[in-house]
């Protein structure tokens, strides 16, 4: 009886902060449609760009979807100004929605960059990351 109300409590406490994980990136709207998207396959510390790059002539929020397997691993997606300047985020989980804001006026490249450590996977196999993402730019909030 114990174990069975464990795991239940357990199970309960898991789907909690799944759904406080999920909340963490919900600030798009349920019908976000990406304007532009690529797929990507990354090895640990490899970095896959969108083909064209983006020019913002003001400041702008970039809004992004990045859904990948295998969902244990951990990527970033972000922003490369010409200059070497990135603006990033660091997602985990699989599947995550979000928004930078306030991204100044430039030239950009869009980039998922696979920061899955060595440690933590270390058969090569299982730190192969491979998904899509879609991204917009809007004005700023």
């Amino acid at each position: 009886m114990k174990k069975t109300i464990g795991l239940m409590l357990t199970l309960l406490l898991a789907a909690a902060l799944t759904a406080c994980a999920r909340q963490e990136h919900s600030d798009l709207p349920e019908d976000w449609q990406p304007e532009e998207s690529f797929s990507f396959a990354l090895d640990n510390e490899e970095e896959a760009f969108a083909s064209e790059k983006i020019i913002l002539d003001q400041t702008a929020d970039f809004e992004y979807s990045v859904t990948w397997t295998p969902s244990g691993l951990s990527t970033e997606i972000g922003l490369e100004a010409e200059d070497g300047t990135r603006y990033k985020h660091e997602l985990a989980r699989g599947e995550v929605q979000g928004r930078m804001q306030d991204i100044p006026a430039g030239v950009y490249r869009v980039y998922v960059r696979n920061t899955s450590s060595f440690e933590k996977f270390p058969k090569a196999d299982l730190r192969r990351l491979s998904g899509s993402a879609g991204f917009a730019v809007g004005q700023a909030h």
